[in-house]
C-alpha cells in the first residue's frame, strides 16, 4: 500500500468516477485503475463496483474511505511537527462552502492564506449547507462554511450538536429578494413580502425550508413555486421571467459580476437574516486549520464593519 493509492481512492470517491478522478489528478485512467486493483488485492476485498456511469463504492470501500480520510488528516498534522517557526505552515486543507460565498469569502481567504503561508494548500469544494455539514461530520472536509437563515436554524443546530462539531459565527447577512432589472418592482429597491409574492418564486431545490414555505403561502396561497437542481439554471431563469428568488446581500457583487441583469431588493416588512458559520469536527484544530479559520474570521468581520 502507498499514499498514491490512498489519494486515488479518495479522489474517485469525491468525483464519482475513475475518469473524472484521472482528469483532476492529471494521471491516466489505466494507472488509477491498476493502482486500485492492486490495493484491492492487498486488502483482499472489492472496494469499487465499476459500471458505465461511473463507480459505486462497496460497504468495504466506504469504510476504507472513512479510515483513509482520518489517515490523511493525521498525515497533515504530522507534517506540522517538522516546523517550529510559527510563520511556516504546510499541509492540505479541504474547505467546503456554499456557492453564495465562493467569491466574497472563500476566494479572498485562498489569496490571503497563500500570501501568508505559501506551502499551505487549500482545496475549495462547493456544496449546499446540509451536504457541507455532513461532509465535515464524516471527515471528508477539514472546515465547512454553512449558511442557515433565521427561520431554519434549528435543524442545523441539531446536526451540529448531534455530531459534536465545533462551530462559530463568521458573519450575519441580510436576505434579499433577487429579480431581473426589468422586473415591474425592480426600481423600488425596497418591497414588502406581499408585493413580491404576487409574482412566481424560484429557488434552489434544497434552499426552501418548511418555515419559509409556510410564511410565503400565508401571503399568497396560490404562489407559483419552482425549484431547480442547478443554481446557474435558476439564475438564468430569473433573467427571463418576473419571478424572484432570495439570496444574501453580500453575494450581490459576485452575482452582478456574473449575472449583470439581476438586482437585489430589500424586504421592508421582515427582518429575514442568515448566519454564516464555520464548522469543524470534534478533533482539536491543527495549526493549519486554525490559520485558515483566523483568515476567514478576519474577512467575515470586514463584511460586518
Amino acid at each position: 500500500m502507498n499514499l498514491n493509492q490512498f489519494n486515488y481512492l479518495l479522489t474517485i470517491h469525491k468525483c464519482g468516477s475513475i475518469t473524472k478522478a484521472a482528469q483532476e489528478l492529471f494521471v491516466s485512467v489505466p494507472s488509477i485503475s491498476s493502482a486500485i486493483r492492486n490495493l484491492e488485492d492487498e486488502l483482499g476485498c472489492t472496494l469499487l463496483l465499476r459500471h458505465r456511469h461511473g463507480v459505486t463504492f462497496t460497504e468495504q470501500g466506504e469504510e476504507a474511505v472513512r479510515l483513509l480520510t482520518e489517515v490523511e488528516a493525521r498525515l497533515d498534522a504530522l507534517q506540522q511537527l517538522a516546523y517550529f517557526d510559527e510563520s511556516v505552515l504546510i499541509g492540505h486543507i479541504k474547505l467546503g462552502s456554499t456557492p453564495h460565498y465562493s467569491h466574497q469569502l472563500v476566494l479572498p481567504t485562498l489569496v490571503q492564506v497563500h500570501e501568508r503561508y505559501p506551502s499551505l494548500r487549500i482545496t475549495p469544494i462547493d456544496g449546499d449547507s446540509p451536504t457541507i455539514l455532513s461532509m465535515v461530520a464524516q471527515g471528508a472536509l477539514n472546515i465547512g462554511i454553512i449558511l442557515y437563515c433565521s427561520m431554519d436554524n434549528a435543524p442545523f443546530l441539531r446536526e451540529i450538536r448531534r455530531n459534536h462539531l465545533q462551530s462559530d459565527l463568521l458573519m450575519e447577512d441580510e436576505m434579499c429578494f433577487v429579480v431581473r432589472n426589468e422586473h415591474p418592482l425592480a426600481s423600488r429597491k425596497s418591497v414588502t413580502i406581499g408585493e413580491m409574492l404576487q409574482y412566481p418564486y424560484y429557488t434552489y431545490h434544497k434552499a426552501l425550508n418548511n418555515a419559509t414555505l409556510e410564511l410565503f403561502l400565508t401571503y399568497n396561497p396560490d404562489l407559483e413555486i419552482l425549484q431547480f437542481d442547478d443554481r446557474d439554471l435558476l439564475r438564468h431563469m430569473l433573467l427571463f421571467s418576473d419571478a424572484s428568488s432570495m439570496m444574501p446581500r453580500s453575494s450581490m457583487i459576485g452575482m452582478q459580476e456574473h449575472y449583470p441583469g439581476l438586482t437585489f431588493l430589500h424586504i421592508s416588512d421582515l427582518d429575514y437574516r442568515c448566519r454564516v458559520s464555520w464548522v469543524h469536527n470534534a478533533e482539536p484544530l491543527t495549526r493549519s486549520e486554525k490559520a485558515v479559520i483566523d483568515v476567514l474570521t478576519e474577512i467575515g468581520t470586514s463584511f460586518c464593519s
